[in-house]
């Protein structure tokens, strides 16, 4: 009788402890959902209301198949269903610590809780309405400091022993090793998951500083180059297919090598963080974002936005730059940007397009005079209303001696912007004054002080042109 006795005990200490196993291996299992592409993707993903009601749905719709599968499998055996209860109730119970949710996706969580308990529970009109109270009472309470909860051991603990201890106590014929046993193995299971949400969270932040990291320019802060060729290349698609309206703005910093060579480059530094800083103020007010995308370049993406209001935000920036200064120890520096402007057209099918037509634009406001801007190659009249921008540019190319291959002569040649791209001039059609301009900047850089130029017939035989070469 004794051995059958100690036999016996054996067998009931075993049976729980074959329980807390399968128990903790299903929170193992049911955890690794939460933590997984899927889920994350239900609960962040981006889009119109629909999209994200359909990802709410989804979320729902799983916790209630997992929820009624075990509440089945708890009528449905004919021992050991107080453990598929005890399931259930860490499922429904951890779907209330969901940060994320909404707060109609939290009352609904709270509605699944409240009919899970009271179909596993008889009906007593004191019990429910003591049960109501400190249902309605807990969901206030656990909504102000959900976070709290969540990923703090000592709250989490306490909050899991509470609902398991309170459940288990009003469970229909619960014997006294129930009482005690199952909201030991509750107990259990939440101090794994919370283990398991510490690692998870700890991968999270290391994961987000180092994607911080690569998405931010170190000195600046600004967004980086790398976050341009991923996040801005996912902008551009949204925007092409969605709205159909994307602007960009390449601004480079005028006389930028002075500060370097003048003040050091700590100095340098200085300008570049101080003008992001400008920048970044006047975007706050603006769904656009600012990068570092070259030493003193700075480019600007504008999602969403029509040409009147990119224009505005550009002015806004420019002007901004022109008009706050920077300081560096002692000294105040003005400083000034050119500025090239592109809008998101029918036939460009990648960023790259785009980035390059305002790159180009950007490259003519400096050589017109720089702290002005370009928009598609003219000039912005508004802002610019010193001068006009002609969308032309020159170079020089060196005509050697066959012979020898010495260097004898150079020539000055013409491109013209137009359609959003450089392209060969067909003429020379500038005016004489331009022309003889051109000729007196560039002459003093030549290595040999001969520059053959183009002229039509009937201006060489103009005196003045004559003359003036």
């Amino acid at each position: 009788m004794q051995k059958m006795l100690i036999w016996g005990t054996h067998m009931a200490f075993g049976m729980w402890i074959g329980r807390t196993v399968l128990s903790v291996f299903f929170v193992a299992g049911y955890l690794t959902y939460y933590d997984s592409a899927f889920y994350q993707r239900l609960r962040t993903e981006r889009g119109n209301w629909q999209k994200r009601g359909l990802n709410t749905a989804i979320r729902i719709g799983i916790m209630l198949g997992v929820a009624i599968g075990l509440q089945w499998a708890a009528v449905s055996v004919q021992q050991g269903g107080d453990m598929y209860v005890n399931l259930l109730l860490f499922v429904i119970s951890y779907a209330l610590l969901d940060e994320g949710t909404s707060i109609v996706e939290y009352l609904f969580n709270w509605a699944v809780m409240s009919f899970f308990w009271f179909i596993n529970h008889p009906f007593d009109e004191h019990l429910f309405i003591l049960v109501a109270v400190i249902f309605a009472l807990t969901s206030v309470i656990l909504r102000r400091f959900q976070t709290t909860v969540h990923y703090h051991l000592a709250w989490y603990m306490l909050f899991a022993i509470t609902v398991a201890t309170l459940f288990w106590i009003t469970y229909v014929d619960v014997p006294l090793r129930s009482l005690f046993g199952y909201p030991l193995i509750f107990a259990l299971m939440s101090g794994y998951s919370f283990s398991y949400i510490h690692r998870m969270r700890s991968v999270v932040a290391e994961r987000d500083s180092l994607t911080a990291e690569l998405n931010h320019d170190a000195l600046t802060q600004a967004f980086s180059l790398t976050r341009l060729n991923t996040n801005g290349v996912e902008i551009f698609e949204d925007c092409k297919q969605v709205s159909g309206q994307l602007a960009v703005a390449v601004m480079d910093i005028d006389h930028f090598k002075s500060f370097n060579d003048d003040y050091g480059h700590a100095a340098g530094d200085a300008v570049l963080i101080g003008l992001t800083k400008i920048l970044q103020a006047e975007l706050k007010v603006a769904p656009a974002e600012l990068y570092r995308t070259g030493g003193e370049e700075l480019t600007i993406l504008m999602p969403d936005f029509d040409m009147d209001s990119a224009m505005a935000l550009v002015r806004n920036c420019w002007n901004a730059v022109r008009t706050v200064p920077v300081a560096y120890q002692d000294n105040h520096f003005r400083c000034s940007v050119s500025v090239g402007v592109a809008f998101l057209e029918q036939k460009d099918t990648a960023l790259s397009d785009l980035l390059k037509r305002a790159d180009n634009s950007m490259y003519l406001s400096k050589q017109h005079g720089r702290d002005r801007i370009t928009v598609d190659g003219q000039a912005d009249l508004l802002n610019n209303s010193h001068s006009a921008m002609i969308n032309f540019t020159y170079y020089t190319q060196p005509i050697m001696r066959l012979a020898d291959s010495h260097l004898v002569a150079n020539e000055m040649r013409l491109e013209r912007y137009a359609n959003g791209q450089w392209g060969r001039a067909e003429n020379y059609a500038v005016t004489t004054d331009t022309m003889m301009s051109l000729i007196r900047s560039i002459f003093h850089q030549l290595e040999v002080p001969s520059l053959s130029m183009n002229f039509e017939v009937d201006e060489l035989a103009t005196t003045r042109i004559r003359e003036s070469c």
